[in-house]
């Protein structure tokens, strides 16, 4: 069984990069890349496929100087038995459902924020649920995609919205961008504040892989200005303490303002630069076990406790 995981995993990782036209799978794969992004070593992908060969009696591989390429068979298990043992696969999760109470895995990959966001709803759903194993995973827009894709994550949440044509998509929320002002920045004071008073800062934001950050400095470079950053912080969290050690003001996520922290201004941005929609993303046709189904609408009908942040947000947050 975990022969077959490991190459099933393999094989869906084959068809993340080869061309949509089955018969022209034959292009050449790497070990290390697939190792990397089946989180495995090279060596045990290697033996993994070995033994499943072994086992068929068929050699799936031709061992060429830069990795693998799919012999006959292997077109044949990728494109016939594949699906097969798959559909087996969800047979058995069915008849497991049938049981009453949920099991089996689900993987999720997201942004760092919205993973934060979301973990009172993920902690409460893997207790009230024992016998599901919740893997949670944090990349940027392009790994959660690849994740999804290659089948080593069954949702994702960020802020894209890919094609519908291979993924299903469905909204989550929209956050707010916010500016988050120390009690002696030069801004603090000022009633209201515009794109050309945010040109003079130097922020504390997050890298320049983010979805956010493109898009602001987008409309940065629209207006003829530049997005001037001083300190590069990994999330917002970061981003307001930064803020708090006087590095500069930053832009977060009105879901990420914190409860506290009175000392601090926070200006709602959105008239600026508008939101970002966040996405609960699968695979077009993957297969959902109840456990699936149940975590799906647990995530649509999710609402943070608004005490968590609105009595920050009502006495900090000015809207512009």
């Amino acid at each position: 069984m975990q022969t077959f995981e490991t190459c099933r995993r393999f094989f869906n990782y084959l068809q993340s990069w080869t061309p949509a036209n089955p018969r022209s799978r034959a292009k050449t794969a790497s070990i290390t890349e697939a190792a990397q992004q089946l989180r495995l070593t090279p060596s045990s992908v290697s033996i993994q496929i070995k033994k499943l060969e072994q086992e068929l009696g068929v050699q799936l591989f031709e061992r060429a100087r830069k990795g693998l390429i799919l012999t006959g068979s292997g077109k044949v298990f990728l494109e016939i038995v594949l699906p097969a043992m798959e559909s087996l696969r969800h047979a058995e999760v069915m008849v497991k459902d049938t049981a009453g109470e949920l099991t089996g895995n689900i993987v999720i990959a997201s942004v760092y924020d919205i993973k934060q966001y979301y973990l009172p709803l993920l902690a409460d759903f893997a207790k009230t649920n024992k016998e599901v194993n919740l893997t949670i995973l944090t990349g940027d827009n392009t790994e959660i995609l690849s994740l999804l894709t290659s089948g080593q994550a069954d949702f994702g949440m960020a802020r894209i919205n890919p094609s519908t044509a291979q993924f299903a998509v469905r909204p989550l929320i929209s956050p707010r961008p916010c500016l988050i002002l120390a009690g002696d920045h030069f801004l603090h004071p000022k009633k209201k504040i515009s794109l050309a008073d945010l040109r003079e800062c130097r922020f504390v934001f997050l890298p320049r892989n983010t979805t956010s950050r493109r898009l602001i400095e987008e409309k940065f470079y629209r207006a003829g200005y530049a997005l001037n950053v001083s300190f590069e912080a990994w999330s917002c969290a970061d981003i307001i303490d930064c803020v708090l050690l006087g590095l500069g003001p930053g832009i977060v996520h009105d879901i990420c303002v914190p409860t506290e922290k009175n000392s601090l201004r926070v200006v709602d941005l959105t008239s600026i630069f508008g939101s970002t929609d966040v996405n609960l993303i699968s695979r077009k046709h993957k297969f959902f076990s109840k456990a699936d189904s149940t975590f799906i609408e647990a995530v649509l009908s999710y609402r943070k406790n608004k005490n968590t942040s609105a009595s920050w947000k009502k006495r900090s947050r000015d809207a512009l």
